[in-house]
C-alpha cells in the first residue's frame, strides 16, 4: 500500500521511507496539495544534509538525483506552481546542488588511494617518463608481482593511470585524474641560433653589400 502522504509524519518521511516507496506515492497521487508538496520538500532536504554531511558516497547522491529527476518534471510543473511556495524551481535547485556534488567527487582522487604507499612516487615516475613498462614499476619500487597488480588496478580504477598497448605487452602512462593531479613540468625551450648571413660572391669581407670591394 502506498505512502500516505496526506498524513505521513514529515520524519518518518525523511529518516525511514524509501526513494521507492515515496515515488510510488506520489505517482499515486493524481493532484498536489499544499501539505504533499510541505512534507516532501522537508523529506528532501534532509536528506540531502545528511548526505552531505556524513560524506555519502556518490551512488547515494545519485539515486537521490535520480529520484528528483522524475517529481520534477515538466509535466508536473504546472500543478507544483499553482502551490502557495515555487516547489518545482526549489526541489530544481535541489537538484542543481546534487548535480554540483556528484560532479565533484566524480573528479576527486579518495585521499585513501593517493596516500597509498607508492602510489604517489609512482605517478612521479610515470610523469618523468612519459611511459614505462610494468616491469620497469615493479624494479624500480621492489615490489611483488601480487602487490604490483593491485596498486595498479586501484590507480587505474581511479583514472591515475592508463594502459595502453604496445606490441605484444602494455606500456603505463598518466591518465585523466593523473594528469590533472601531475601536470607535464616546464621545460626551457631552447633558442634558435642566430642567422649566419654569407657574403655573396664578388662582396667586400667588411661590407658584404659591397660588390667592388671598396669600404664605406
Amino acid at each position: 500500500m502506498p505512502l500516505e502522504l496526506e498524513t505521513v509524519a514529515p520524519e518518518d518521511l525523511a529518516f525511514h521511507a524509501s526513494l521507492a516507496e515515496m515515488l510510488e506515492a506520489i505517482r499515486s497521487r493524481e493532484q498536489w496539495s499544499e501539505r504533499m508538496a510541505e512534507v516532501l520538500e522537508y523529506a528532501y532536504c534532509e536528506r540531502l544534509l545528511k548526505l552531505v554531511r556524513t560524506g555519502a558516497p556518490l551512488e547515494q547522491l545519485r539515486e537521490l538525483n535520480e529520484h528528483l529527476a522524475h517529481v520534477v518534471h515538466p509535466r508536473r510543473r504546472a500543478q507544483l506552481d499553482s502551490l502557495g511556495k515555487p516547489y518545482f524551481a526549489r526541489w530544481s535547485m535541489l537538484r542543481a546542488l546534487l548535480e554540483m556534488r556528484i560532479e565533484s567527487l566524480r573528479s576527486e582522487v579518495p585521499s585513501q588511494v593517493l596516500n597509498r604507499k607508492h602510489v604517489r612516487e609512482i605517478l612521479e615516475r610515470v610523469q618523468r617518463e612519459g611511459e614505462v613498462t610494468q616491469q620497469f614499476i615493479g624494479e624500480t619500487f621492489a615490489l611483488e608481482k601480487a602487490n604490483l597488480s593491485r596498486i595498479l588496478a586501484l590507480m587505474e580504477a581511479n583514472e591515475l593511470i592508463d594502459k595502453v598497448a604496445r606490441g605484444n605487452g602494455n606500456t603505463i602512462v598518466l591518465g585523466v585524474r593523473g594528469r590533472e593531479l601531475m601536470p607535464p613540468k616546464e621545460t626551457a625551450v631552447p633558442r634558435a641560433p642566430a642567422p649566419v648571413k654569407h657574403a655573396r660572391r664578388g662582396a667586400s669581407y667588411l661590407n658584404p653589400e659591397a660588390a667592388d670591394g671598396t669600404f664605406h
